[in-house]
């Protein structure tokens, strides 16, 4: 039984999900910064992060669910919305709305982050999405990572940092939790 845990811990599913966490820790320590907090500076960058660990996060769980690197590469480039959808992604889709309802209680109960998790958590989470899609891929010229449109508006980092982060937490000590059945 050792050895074919020992063996699972080395999949291209658990080695995703280990750097999707860590693109996602270092969205939320960056969020958690002073810098983050009294300056706009640090905002794309942190959104970037968070962006990136969504989708290397996504595309763990279709790499857990039995799809190849090959096949997820292609098949989503680095379109979220697509991934977030995909059927295979089902169950982490309902422990990330789990998470983001934990996150928006706590921010509630935190004068630091009450305005920037205000309203129902389901729909932001949905919304906060959809507008970083786009951001995050070919549709506008990859706008988080290089310069572009300065009308672009991303969503907030710190619901989608702190929501995902978890969900990579979780699904890093648990790999096959969000699998489908």
């Amino acid at each position: 039984m050792a050895a074919e845990s020992q063996d699972y811990n080395e999949t291209d599913h658990v080695r995703w999900l280990g750097t999707a966490t860590r693109y996602l820790t270092a969205a939320k320590v960056l969020v958690d910064t002073q810098d983050y907090a009294s300056s706009r500076m640090v905002h794309l960058p942190a959104l970037h992060l968070t962006a990136h660990g969504i989708e290397l996060l996504l595309k763990a769980n279709l790499i857990g669910a039995g799809w190849t690197v090959d096949d997820v590469r292609k098949r989503f480039g680095h379109f979220l919305l697509p991934l977030w959808r995909a059927q295979e992604n089902e169950k982490l889709r309902i422990e990330t709305r789990c998470a983001a309802r934990l996150v928006h209680e706590e921010a509630a109960a935190s004068a630091r982050w009450a305005c920037e998790f205000s309203g129902d958590p389901g729909l932001l989470l949905e919304e906060a999405i959809e507008r970083l899609a786009p951001l995050h891929s070919s549709e506008t010229y990859f706008a988080l990572r290089y310069p572009g449109d300065p009308q672009l508006v991303g969503p907030r980092v710190p619901f989608l940092a702190f929501a995902f982060w978890r969900v990579a937490e979780l699904g890093r000590d648990q790999p096959r939790l969000m699998l489908p059945d």
